[in-house]
C-alpha cells in the first residue's frame, strides 16, 4: 500500500516538475526561436525594398514592408526579455547575448526608419541589414533573383 501511494506521488511530482520546466523555458525559448525565424521571413522577402535602391516596388510595398519589419523586431526584442533563465539559454548560446538582442531591434528598427526617409543611406542600411543576419545567425542571400 505504501509502494503505491509512494510510486504515485512520486510520478505526479515528475510530471508536474516536466510541465514546469515545458511551460516555463521551452516554450518561451520556442517563442523567441519563432521571432527569429519570422525575422528571416521579413528580411529575405522585403530585401529588395530594404537594400535595393532602384527597387521596383510600390509605396504600398515599402510601408507594409516597414510595419512588418517594426512588428518582428518588437517582437522578436519582448519576447527576450521575458525569456526566463536567459543566462541558462546565453550559456549554450541558445541566444544571442542581450546587448546583441538589443543591437539586432536596434538595427531592425534602423532598417524600418531608414525605409520611410526620401534620401537614404544605402551602404549603411546594408550594414545595418548584415549586422542584424550575424547577430541572429540568419544566412544571407547572395545570390537574389527576383
Amino acid at each position: 500500500m505504501l509502494t503505491a501511494l509512494l510510486t504515485v506521488l512520486s510520478g505526479t511530482i515528475v510530471f508536474i516538475m516536466g510541465q514546469v520546466v515545458v511551460e516555463f523555458l521551452i516554450k518561451p525559448y520556442l517563442e523567441v526561436r519563432k521571432a527569429v525565424a519570422d525575422i528571416c521571413y521579413v528580411l529575405h522577402y522585403w530585401a529588395p525594398e530594404i537594400c535595393n535602391p532602384q527597387s521596383a516596388g510600390t509605396d504600398a510595398d515599402e510601408k507594409e514592408a516597414v510595419a512588418r519589419l517594426r512588428n518582428v523586431a518588437a517582437a522578436y526584442y519582448s519576447k527576450t526579455v521575458q525569456l526566463p533563465c536567459y543566462w541558462i539559454f546565453r550559456m549554450f548560446r541558445r541566444v544571442p547575448s542581450r546587448m546583441n538582442a538589443l543591437e539586432a531591434y536596434r538595427c531592425l528598427n534602423y532598417l524600418s526608419a531608414a525605409m520611410r526617409q526620401s534620401t537614404k543611406d544605402y551602404q549603411c542600411i546594408h550594414d545595418r541589414y548584415e549586422r542584424a543576419h550575424r547577430i541572429l545567425g540568419i544566412a544571407m542571400l547572395t545570390d537574389r533573383t527576383s
